[in-house]
């Protein structure tokens, strides 16, 4: 869980501020995640776009199963960090 941070003139202790959504983790593997996030559905969308070509498609998808997968690799990353983190 995130540490006690104060957005919007409240304590907060939420991952996201409920008020204006700001990301409220200040370490670099949440950041890392967002962008990996991001890569991986903007491949997606670029594998699923009917106009691109089916080489284009092929070479998207083949990207977002990468992205996708370093995604999940990360996510079970942080699970288990915050897991050792409510332990201590």
């Amino acid at each position: 869980m995130a540490k006690k941070m104060e957005c919007c003139g409240k304590n907060r202790d939420t991952k996201f501020c409920p008020d204006c959504g700001r990301s409220l983790h200040q370490e670099p593997i949440y950041h890392l995640l967002a962008h990996v996030t991001r890569f991986a559905h903007n491949f997606k969308v670029q594998s699923g776009n009917n106009q691109s070509g089916e080489f284009a498609k092929a070479k998207a998808q083949k990207s977002y199963e990468k992205w996708a997968a370093w995604e999940k690799a990360l996510r079970k990353l942080i699970k288990i960090k915050e897991k050792i983190e409510t332990q201590k």
